[in-house]
């Protein structure tokens, strides 16, 4: 539209200035007359008023382009943005629900209540945590960090292996390779040097293994167990307060794991024995050092809010 109008005026001037001279040359032969001279002025002007308004026309249609173009843009990028906002913007974590503490979700936090103490959260608050979006990010920060957990899939298979085998098959299977390594013929006193001079351990981690030895000839297995579940309860937990898990499947699968507890312990104490000792070998693994969490049971127990004063063999009901 626009290059058809500039097209328009160029035309029709450049047709006044190719015919007014012929024209004049018709009406005035007489150049040098006054007539003539009035008529040439009279020309000139009407051609300069001619030239100004075909600016004006064309400086006025060119500046309604420009604004034009200017305003075509802004209008498609604000119908644009709606459109392409959910693809730009990166969608929220999905927010999980306050849990109401109960008795059987008060036993929860009970039998992973060193694991909330240490890490400074709140027994009374289920997972130990409020489940808003600071704590969320600090739960998906320490389930990637400590555990390769980074989503709701990795979670499960975590806790699919903690459940199934956990550290307790590992810790067998070292106790076992101590055995064959003929650690049952030496004496007592003399099994922390064998550890040491047969397998490089440092003279408290081989002190340690004794220990852990001899608890697993009297008890097998079950007696590193109570540090996988309580762990397994810890990472549920987590995977609710990072927002993989919803609160009924954090809360259901709790549930599981606690009357797997019950079925293989008889008392706080007895549960906390068992963890203890894999403890001391889970941190063992990972180049830690074991300090600490007797210190914090001790602390816990002697609290006014004590949670081990809750029933050990209470029956655990779903009340979500």
């Amino acid at each position: 539209m626009f290059s058809s109008i500039l097209g328009i005026i160029f035309i029709i001037i450049g047709f006044l200035f190719l015919m007014i001279p012929h024209i004049m040359q018709k009406k005035f032969p007489d150049l040098q007359s006054p007539k003539t001279v009035k008529a040439w002025a009279a020309v000139i002007l009407v051609c300069s008023v001619t030239v100004v308004i075909s600016a004006v026309v064309v400086l006025h249609f060119w500046t309604n382009r420009e604004k034009g173009s200017v305003s075509n843009v802004a209008e498609t990028t604000e119908t644009a943005a709606p459109e392409n906002a959910d693809t730009i913007q990166e969608k929220p974590d999905p927010v999980v629900e306050i849990i109401e503490i109960s008795d059987t979700i008060r036993w929860f936090n009970t039998a992973n209540a060193l694991q909330i103490y240490s890490d400074g959260g709140d027994y009374q608050l289920y997972g130990g945590f409020e489940p808003n979006k600071d704590n969320q990010l600090v739960a998906k920060y320490s389930l990637s960090a400590k555990y390769d957990i980074t989503d709701r899939a990795s979670g499960e298979a975590a806790l699919d292996w903690l459940l199934s085998e956990g550290y307790r098959t590992n810790c067998a299977k070292d106790m076992n390779l101590f055995a064959d390594a003929g650690m049952g013929k030496i004496d007592k006193d003399q099994r922390a040097a064998f550890l040491m001079d047969s397998f490089g351990l440092t003279e408290e981690s081989a002190k340690d293994h004794v220990i852990l030895y001899d608890l697993y000839l009297e008890n097998g297995e079950k007696v590193f167990a109570g540090w996988d579940y309580s762990l397994a309860l810890y990472m549920t937990a987590n995977l609710y307060l990072a927002g993989y898990y919803t609160s009924e499947e954090a809360l259901d699968t709790s549930l599981v794991i606690a009357e797997t507890i019950q079925a293989n312990f008889d008392s706080w104490d007895d549960y906390i024995e068992s963890y203890f000792i894999g403890y001391v070998y889970y941190y063992w693994t990972q180049g830690y050092t074991n300090a600490g969490m007797t210190e914090d049971y001790e602390a816990l127990q002697s609290a006014e809010d004590n949670p081990y004063s809750i029933d050990f063999n209470m029956k655990l009901e779903k009340s979500w």
